[in-house]
């Protein structure tokens, strides 16, 4: 499966109570050209209501995914016309949350779809069962994120959970921002936000 070419940057700010997103290419030269037009700022109110709001309408996620994942080995024509009436609206949302899962989500069978393709007539089987699975797994991974209630609850036990990121540090003016690299699914910045509002 291919790399994805997109990445979610995020930086959580305690003391002011806000997160930086930055929408970017997975290149290093992209993010030094990161300007202040790139970053959404979001208050920790506002991403618990735009989370919330999100949520409210995940279903509508989940029922597009299962058509999509019907029609990922038929027409790649018809599949990238349902992938174009699925994002066009959701892209004009004020929803930090429903713009960036409806842009993974499009990236997601695109790349799938694209690599059906290249693996031509002959080989389309297995490369359609081996999109299939890169997309039920990536997609799996938003669901439990956005099932899961617990989310920003203060902790009543202990907990150990080893999540995978990196760090990129862009240093500009004399100074180094940190960011942290996000998920696809976004549950690495789901329990950094949980941290950091409790």
């Amino acid at each position: 499966m291919g790399q994805d070419k997109k990445i979610l940057l995020y930086q959580i700010d305690e003391q002011e109570k806000m997160v930086i997103f930055a929408e970017t290419a997975d290149d290093d030269s992209a993010w030094t050209a990161i300007t202040k037009r790139d970053l959404t700022v979001l208050s920790f109110d506002e991403v618990y209501r735009e989370l919330i709001e999100f949520r409210g309408s995940f279903l509508d996620y989940e029922q597009t995914a299962d058509e999509l994942l019907a029609e990922l080995n038929q027409s790649g024509t018809k599949l990238r016309k349902m992938i174009k009436q699925f994002a066009d609206p959701r892209q004009k949302s004020n929803n930090f949350f429903t713009r960036y899962y409806a842009a993974a989500v499009c990236d997601m069978f695109t790349q799938a779809r694209a690599d059906i393709d290249e693996a031509g007539p002959l080989r389309n089987t297995g490369a359609a069962k081996k999109a299939a699975g890169y997309v039920k797994r990536a997609f799996g991974s938003v669901r439990e994120v956005m099932l899961d209630g617990g989310h920003f609850d203060a902790a009543t036990e202990l907990q150990a959970i080893r999540v995978s990121c990196e760090k990129i540090i862009i240093r500009s003016d004399n100074r180094n921002e940190v960011y942290s690299v996000a998920d696809p699914a976004l549950s690495n910045f789901f329990f950094d936000f949980s941290f950091a509002v409790h």
